[in-house]
């Protein structure tokens, strides 16, 4: 969609020939949402996978100190 917003050229939606810049402020604000979408998708994948690190690493602490007694 982000290609043909900026060649301008005709989509195609329920069987009716669009010109990409009628629909560009609906478009935009959609491109929008879905990048924000992914983001937030990606910033969620990274939090939980610092926890993980810091579960496992605080568990390895743990056994480490265990074993010494």
């Amino acid at each position: 969609m982000q290609s043909n917003l900026a060649t301008g050229h005709f989509i195609v939606h329920k069987g009716e020939n669009l010109m990409m810049r009628n629909v560009t402020p609906d478009l935009l604000s959609w491109l929008t949402e879905q990048y924000d979408r992914a983001e937030r998708k990606e910033t969620w994948s990274l939090t939980m996978e610092v926890a993980i690190t810091i579960f496992v690493l605080a568990e390895l602490i743990f056994s480490i100190l265990d074993y010494k007694k």
